[in-house]
């Protein structure tokens, strides 16, 4: 299975376990010319980007969130905005992390060395 392949399965489990926690997903792997935003979903009247990263171990799969894709996320976010005309109230950025597990983490991305 080549990591492409990996990558979209874990994004499925990640949509499912966000559903099952309560977001309504707006789209997944949304991308133009900016960039690719893993995950959009709504809790509330609230956005959320979710960046998801699968690696052996869990500080591997957080170490593997760069701050230039977060970047590209980020811009890839505001043209989607600006075609669809969300309303919201605050957009928070996390990342879902899957170690050895197939249980994700979702984690506060507040800043990135």
């Amino acid at each position: 299975m080549t990591s492409y392949e990996t990558g979209k399965i874990f994004e499925s489990v990640a949509k499912f376990y966000l559903i099952c926690s309560g977001f309504r997903i707006i789209g997944q792997r949304i991308k133009n010319r900016h960039g690719e935003i893993d995950i959009l979903g709504q809790k509330g009247q609230d956005l959320y980007i979710f960046e998801v990263k699968k690696r052996q171990k869990k500080d591997q799969a957080i170490a593997a969130i760069s701050k230039k894709g977060l970047e590209r996320s980020i811009n890839a976010f505001f043209e989607y905005e600006a075609k669809n005309q969300l309303k919201y109230r605050q957009i928070f950025v996390k990342g879902i992390v899957f170690d050895h597990s197939v249980f994700p983490e979702i984690i506060d991305i507040n800043s990135l060395d």
